[in-house]
């Protein structure tokens, strides 16, 4: 079996070609084995290669320096804020332990008295209760200690199946409707 021949190209055709912007061509270019045979510029190199020569950042043309400041300041402004919030949060959440450890007594006095009303007026106090709770989610107050305290009420008037679940019911509903007023306030009122 025969091979083929290939037949020579034409003079002006070669170059055309050599030059082309094949996949094969700029690979080989890529490392280094030029095809075209022109010198390759040794005095280049990448911002990688001047970082690790020079210990420059490559970003450093790019940034301003008095955006820079800027920056930092708003930071240390930010930082300053999450401080005085976080303390001030966390005086807050000390002072409310303290109250509760110093006046138990009373406390667990008033929470007896609403258990009995309670399981006295139980579609009422599960009513109410759902109103309060769907109140304070639509004023965005956080309603962790409604729902631990509700749950722990209506455990002890009910049972701990039971109350669970009146609980579990009471606080779905009231998240549900309490989540409508914000968002009609946003959407219509609040939206300029």
């Amino acid at each position: 079996m025969a091979t083929p021949q290939l037949q020579p190209m034409a003079e002006g055709n070669n170059e055309g070609i050599a030059r082309s912007s094949s996949m094969v061509n700029s690979k080989q270019h890529m490392y280094g084995k030029d095809l075209t045979k022109e010198p390759i510029n040794k005095n280049f190199s990448t911002p990688y290669e001047k970082m690790e020569n020079e210990e420059l950042d490559p970003y450093d043309d790019f940034s301003d320096s008095h955006n820079i400041s800027i920056a930092d300041a708003y930071e240390q402004q930010c930082d300053l804020r999450k401080t005085l919030i976080g303390g001030t949060l966390v005086l807050i959440m000390a002072t409310i332990i303290f109250l509760v450890v110093w006046y138990k007594g009373f406390l667990m006095d008033q929470v007896s008295e609403f258990t009995d009303t309670i399981r006295e007026y139980p579609f009422y106090s599960v009513l109410i209760f759902w109103v309060a709770m769907t109140i304070c989610i639509s004023a965005s107050v956080p309603s962790a200690i409604p729902e631990v305290f509700g749950s722990y009420v209506f455990v002890q008037a009910f049972g701990f199946i039971k109350g669970f679940w009146i609980m579990v019911l009471v606080d779905y509903f009231s998240m549900l409707v309490g989540c409508i007023p914000p968002f009609l306030l946003a959407r219509y009122l609040l939206k300029s």
